[in-house]
């Protein structure tokens, strides 16, 4: 039987856990309220640097963006303040962005707070961003190589360093490579068609 002391280290670790969720929330809330007042290349950076408030919250705006304009189209606005945030932001390198830490976790280990922020989310953010641009399509497939060979390699089965991270991260992957090979399967029907 374990010492008296070691439970209550769990209790509250438990509830030093939990403040930190809600505090995490509340930074992502205010994070996304200032969002509309930041330069998109001080967003960039953040992203780059793997800060985790920041690339949550443009993966939220990304994928809320992505999907009305997939899903409701009478409803995407091209007006809408966070669908021309998000424009600025792929105008300011999003894409690229978003592909660098994503790779950086071929070699690296997570620098940020993966407990709270699962590195999963940059394939994620590539995935909804691949759904609807063609050119963001080309640029992920042109530089995903490295992706490739750290996902399939199945004896060492690490991204970020972790064990943990590979296996949260291989179904997003197969959803990316299959997102990229439909729509280019379907590009390349539609030019032949188009060319014949």
């Amino acid at each position: 039987m374990p010492p008296k002391s070691s439970k209550k280290k769990k209790k509250g670790g438990g509830k030093q856990q939990r403040l930190g969720t809600a505090a995490r929330k509340e930074g992502m809330a205010r994070y996304y309220k200032s969002l509309p007042s930041l330069p998109p290349n001080t967003v960039i950076e953040s992203i780059k640097r793997g800060d985790d408030i920041p690339l949550e919250v443009v993966f939220e705006v990304v994928t809320d963006c992505e999907e009305t304009q997939k899903n409701e189209p009478d409803k995407f606005c091209p007006e809408d303040q966070y669908v021309v945030i998000y424009k600025k932001l792929v105008d300011a390198g999003l894409v690229s962005a978003a592909f660098g830490v994503t790779v950086t976790g071929c070699m690296d280990k997570w620098q940020s707070s993966a407990d709270t922020f699962p590195p999963r989310m940059c394939i994620m953010l590539l995935a909804n961003m691949s759904n609807n641009d063609n050119k963001h399509r080309l640029q992920i497939a042109k530089g995903i190589q490295p992706l490739i060979k750290c996902m399939i390699n199945v004896e060492k089965r690490e991204y970020f360093g972790s064990k943990k991270h590979w296996h949260e991260s291989i179904k997003v992957f197969i959803m990316l490579i299959v997102i990229l090979h439909y729509q280019m399967r379907c590009w390349t029907y539609w030019y032949i068609l188009m060319m014949n």
